[in-house]
């Protein structure tokens, strides 16, 4: 982890976030339907 500045590491970090957290309301919703 070397060169990498700070910003661009916490935005991978939110898009994974978001990532797992769409994948979690696709899931439940294909549970409710």
């Amino acid at each position: 982890m070397k060169g990498l500045p700070l910003e661009e590491i916490d935005v991978r970090e939110l898009e994974l976030k978001e990532e797992i957290v769409l994948k979690q309301t696709l899931f439940s919703h294909s549970f409710i339907l």
